[in-house]
């Protein structure tokens, strides 16, 4: 899961933007 978060971006706050896709498989 920490994996999926990191490469989402946004529950780190990275500054890479995200899509919806990323965000359902962070929750994932």
């Amino acid at each position: 899961n920490s994996d999926l978060d990191i490469n989402g971006g946004e529950a780190m706050g990275t500054t890479e933007p995200v899509t919806a896709e990323d965000s359902i498989e962070n929750e994932s």
